[in-house]
């Protein structure tokens, strides 16, 4: 009896092992990774309303990304109707924790690029870096690629532990699929408001 219990109590120990590996596993998410530059690239060509020409949708997006990123560090860097090009640096919060409590926000810059045709845009969001936010003015930290955070697995991120470091991912991720998400239902012609007479 006491050799089954052993076994048993084992057993237990083994599938809740596994089980917590899985759901840490699961709350990792995998983000898309360019094979050329090795960096994160979220990218994606997404086809729209075919009257919709090269200018309309070049337009549509100005007006979504001066709407969008309001903070100082938004900034767009090139813009060309003619050729259909519209490239922007924004920056995106990360919230920093420590034992349950909110220390500071910590930024993350990254370009987004937008690529327009008649009835169709490609957009590329990647060049995403850490900004450590010091914690004094005397201490300066130097900004770091994000891919060191995210394929760091098993290391904490300088003062951060592998928690933190999830989270910093997890955040990222979400927030970036919330933008993308909003660019594509602004560049939707249905969603966009009929010009009417004022």
């Amino acid at each position: 009896m006491v050799k089954f219990q052993k076994n048993s109590t084992i057993l237990l120990l083994v599938l809740f092992s596994i089980s917590l590996n899985v759901n840490s596993q699961s709350n990792s998410p995998e983000l898309p990774i360019d094979l050329t530059t090795n960096k994160i690239m979220y990218t994606d060509v997404v086809h729209t309303d075919s009257t919709l020409l090269k200018a309309d949708l070049f337009t549509l997006a100005r007006i979504w990304f001066a709407e969008t990123f309001r903070t100082s560090g938004a900034v767009i860097q090139m813009e060309d109707k003619e050729s259909g090009v519209l490239i922007g640096k924004a920056i995106v919060p990360i919230i920093y924790k420590s034992f349950g409590v909110t220390h500071d926000l910590q930024n993350v810059l990254f370009t987004l690029s937008i690529y327009f045709k008649d009835g169709r845009y490609k957009y590329e969001m990647t060049d995403f870096i850490y900004q450590q936010q010091s914690p004094s003015p005397l201490i300066e930290f130097n900004d770091i690629p994000f891919e060191y955070i995210y394929f760091n697995k098993n290391l904490g991120v300088r003062k951060y532990n592998k928690k933190t470091r999830l989270s910093f991912v997890n955040q990222l991720d979400t927030q970036v699929k919330i933008i993308l998400k909003d660019l594509i239902s602004s560049m939707d012609k249905k969603n966009t408001p009929v010009d009417s007479e004022w």
